[in-house]
């Protein structure tokens, strides 16, 4: 996450998402990311944390590294495929 934010603001985050989460991290772009995604974060971890049973954790670096999503994912995906990149197609 770190680095694909850095790398889509290459010249500063300023005008960016992430720039209301600098105050507290003046010349600091990595915290300033990680205070970003601490505060997007903190409520899908806490509903995780007290539902288990109906969650299921998918890591966005886990997915993208595939040539295709993994067998037990291909059959939750088709409801999302249009919006999928065309990588992701399981035909």
């Amino acid at each position: 996450m770190l680095s694909d934010a850095l790398s889509a603001y290459p010249l500063g985050l300023g005008g960016s998402p992430f720039w209301p989460y600098s105050g507290p991290h003046p010349g600091n772009s990595a915290a300033t990311v990680a205070a970003y995604w601490v505060a997007r974060t903190e409520s899908q971890l806490e509903f995780e944390t007290q539902h288990l049973d109906s969650c299921m954790r998918l890591r966005h670096e886990d997915v993208i590294a595939q040539p295709r999503p993994p067998d037990w994912l291909a059959g939750w995906l088709p409801a999302c495929l249009p919006a999928c990149p065309a990588r992701f197609t399981t035909a």
